[in-house]
């Protein structure tokens, strides 16, 4: 192996629900969402993104590696007004809760601040019922 990673094959994220406020993704392994409440470290993974030099969302998708999901809705959303929360540090780019990077599963994202301050208090308040199912093969 000699110290290389291997490849990350991952999919590109897929809407399965959305309205004005609230987007709910389908999220496939291989993307980091490990938003913190830390302003200082959420400005860290901006600037990572831009040490990258990655202008466009499907070269995430294509890289090979694990990709920061915060850094696809920032490039996927950049230019749409209803979803301004991409672009949000003070509100962790309107991802509500995490999932863990091999995981698949759905991921909600606040568009607006009052749909992330309104999944952020579902969350806190236990509202929201996850369940995790594990496939084993072999």
């Amino acid at each position: 192996s000699g110290g290389r990673s291997q490849y990350v094959s991952k999919d590109e994220p897929k809407v399965l629900w959305e309205d004005e406020n609230i987007a709910v993704m389908l999220k496939g392994p291989g993307w980091i969402v490990a938003i913190s409440r830390d302003e200082e470290h959420t400005k860290g993974l901006v600037a990572l993104l831009k040490r990258k030099g990655t202008s466009e969302a499907r070269g995430l998708v294509e890289s090979g590696e694990p990709e920061h999901f915060c850094h696809y809705l920032m490039l996927k959303y950049s230019d749409d007004s209803g979803h301004f929360l991409s672009r949000s540090i003070e509100n962790q780019f309107g991802i509500a809760h995490r999932l863990d990077v091999d995981t698949s599963g759905a991921l909600m994202v606040g568009k607006t601040e009052a749909g992330f301050s309104h999944l952020r208090r579902a969350f806190i308040s236990h509202e929201v019922f996850k369940e995790y199912v594990c496939l084993v093969h072999g």
